[in-house]
């Protein structure tokens, strides 16, 4: 039997979830996500500017909210993963069952899910209205690869950030694997999108003109946006 079957039916991964939030979240949602990644049995580190009883906590204190932050969160979480693979969640992004079954076959490879959807949850018209995936560079939030991997590419982009702005780098530097010549990224696609949820205090803004085939009320695997509990 393979690793990938082993992990799936025994419900041991060899993979750390780490869950990183700067606390600017609805608590609704917030508490949401975190209800599904507790059904993942993947061991999880939380890495938050306050405290928070959720899997293993790590409180780095008021940090504030930038691509510096981030970045240091993520190293946080990783000083304290001891597993071979590590999953980035964020707290406003919700991770069907089964996603965290991946188990990359290539430990130099960043791997990202491209089935992925937007969800509209502010008040207004367009209120759980889900949005296709369209953009042709990956994110974070859809990350699972080596520990030792993620950690090279988190300490370089600590460093430059560092020396210069995040607006003076390059687009998508960000993503390991993206935008740096040493670095390879490769798209993976989770059997149930992952829902990437629109509030009123997303980091990066989504903004833009969708065709009408690329928006939903009901996604596969999911139901409506309202029926999510």
């Amino acid at each position: 039997m393979d690793i990938h079957s082993l992990c799936v039916l025994g419900g041991i991964m060899d993979t750390t979830i780490i869950y990183y939030s700067d606390g600017c979240v609805n608590d609704k949602i917030a508490k949401l996500v975190r209800k599904y990644l507790l059904k993942s049995n993947c061991p999880i580190i939380s890495v938050t500017q306050e405290p928070l009883d959720f899997g293993t906590n790590v409180c780095v204190g008021k940090i504030g909210r930038s691509w510096k932050s981030i970045q240091s969160q993520v190293m946080a979480g990783l000083l304290s993963a001891k597993t071979k693979y590590i999953a980035l969640a964020e707290h406003d992004v919700l991770y069907p069952e089964g996603y965290f079954d991946f188990v990359p076959p290539d430990d130099e490879i960043f791997f990202y899910n491209k089935n992925r959807v937007f969800v509209v949850a502010k008040k207004g018209p367009q209120y759980g209205t889900y949005i296709k995936y369209r953009d042709s560079h990956p994110n974070a939030d859809q990350l699972i690869c080596n520990r030792t991997l993620l950690w090279r590419a988190t300490d370089i982009r600590r460093e430059l950030l560092l020396k210069c702005s995040a607006k003076n780098l390059p687009a998508g530097w960000g993503e390991p694997g993206f935008s740096f010549p040493d670095e390879t990224y490769a798209w993976r696609d989770s059997k149930i999108p992952s829902i990437d949820i629109l509030h009123n205090d997303n980091f990066t803004a989504r903004t833009g003109r969708y065709r009408p085939d690329d928006l939903s009320l009901y996604v596969a695997g999911w139901g409506k946006w309202e029926d999510i509990k």
